[in-house]
């Protein structure tokens, strides 16, 4: 049962907070990108982080005016990014898995709040600590992709649990306005996106250092509001 004063589920982002898939992504999008003729690269992949797939494509579309549809493109990049998921090493970021196994210690449930479809989120869903990540919203499992706080409110809403009670953790500005937005307890873990500039928001260097009291202090700070 889960103690008193301490969350009451935790949300998580998933490339770039769980996971870092940076390599996957851009091997995918060089790839399938490359095939249609349009330059990509590592600081195009960067800016892009925390966007939705279909946002990335129609940029590319729009830029390289190409007579395709973003949506097909999408598509081919989700199915891309997935393949190469199944096939590679999974590496958490530094405290990641520690954290889910302490979620599940504490009997605290926990969920998966990505911009990444379920043919790759599955994967990682899959390699988690058991009773963990029960909760699995994805990109193509919500009509507004983050910023808008759809997926939040559904990740808090499939554990059971009120948005003001959890606590997410995101590594993007789009994915942070996304939480907050939901009315959650928001934790920013820096990575490779530019860190934003957002009133009230908690910063940590990474989730090695989170631990029961860090888990106990997030709640016990004020929510900002959008």
């Amino acid at each position: 049962m889960r103690a008193q004063n301490l969350p009451g589920a935790l949300l998580f982002d998933m490339d770039g907070t769980l996971i870092d898939s940076d390599s996957w992504w851009f091997a995918a999008e060089s790839r399938v990108f490359g095939r249609i003729g349009f330059q990509w690269s590592p600081e195009q992949s960067t800016e892009w982080i925390g966007a939705s797939l279909l946002e990335c494509c129609q940029h590319v579309v729009a830029s390289g005016r190409l007579p395709l549809a973003p949506e097909a493109l999408r598509d081919e990049l989700a199915a891309t990014v997935a393949q190469i998921a199944a096939s590679s090493a999974i590496t958490w970021r530094p405290g990641a898995y520690e954290l889910l196994e302490l979620s599940a210690q504490l009997g605290i449930p926990s969920a998966l709040v990505s911009s990444s479809y379920e043919s790759f989120t599955r994967t990682i869903t899959r390699a988690a600590p058991t009773g963990t990540l029960t909760g699995h919203i994805s990109g193509d499992m919500v009509t507004h992709a983050k910023p808008h706080p759809e997926g939040y409110l559904r990740g808090a809403q499939v554990l059971g649990v009120p948005p003001a009670d959890c606590v997410s953790f995101e590594d993007s500005e789009p994915g942070m306005e996304a939480a907050i937005a939901a009315g959650t307890h928001a934790v920013y873990v820096p990575f490779s996106a530019e860190v934003p500039k957002i009133s009230g928001m908690v910063q940590i260097d990474s989730l090695a250092v989170v631990d029961e009291e860090a888990l106990r202090a997030f709640v016990a700070e004020p929510r900002p509001t959008r």
